[in-house]
Order: structure tokens, then C-alpha cells, then sequence
């Protein structure tokens, strides 16, 4: 892509320079960051209002109960946060 081709430089305040730069930094997925800081709370109500097939009520309570998690619990968390944000099967 071009700074032509930007859709966000309709006032040129991009220039050639900032955008290649820009377009060479390297990306990261945010997303994988944000699923951690979900409340339990928040995630005992999405997997209710949800009704997940593969996820119980008893899988979160377990889960969000403990003071202390291990690292096979963090990623249980996170398959079941990525089930509760997710909308494609």
C-alpha cells in the first residue's frame, strides 16, 4: 500500500516518510493482551448469557475461584474468554 491509497490521508498529514515507517513497524496482537483483563465476574455472566456447549458454569467457578492460578489455568481462562468473545463457530 501507498500513501496515495490511505484512507486516512485525505488531508495529507501523513508523509511518505511517516508512512513507511509506520507501515515497517511490527505488529502485535493486542487482542491476546486484552482477553486477560477480563473481570471473573464478567466472565461468570458472558458464559451464562451465552449458555456455551463447551463451556459449564462449573469450568469458570473453578477457574475464577482460585487465588492463585497455574499457567494451565490461565490458558483454560483464555479458551474460555476467546469462546465468550467470539461469534464465528
Amino acid at each position: 500500500m501507498s500513501i496515495e491509497d490511505a484512507e486516512d490521508n485525505d488531508a495529507g498529514h501523513w508523509t511518505q516518510e511517516a508512512f513507511t515507517f509506520c507501515s515497517m513497524l511490527p505488529k502485535i496482537e493486542l487482542h491476546a493482551h486484552l482477553n486477560g483483563s477480563v473481570r471473573d465476574e464478567t466472565i461468570r455472566q458472558l458464559v451464562h448469557e451465552k449458555q456455551l456447549k463447551t463451556v459449564t458454569d462449573a469450568d469458570v467457578e473453578n477457574i475464577t475461584s482460585k487465588r492463585h492460578r497455574t499457567l494451565a489455568d490461565c490458558f483454560r481462562l483464555f479458551d474460555i474468554i476467546h469462546a465468550c468473545t467470539t461469534d464465528l463457530p
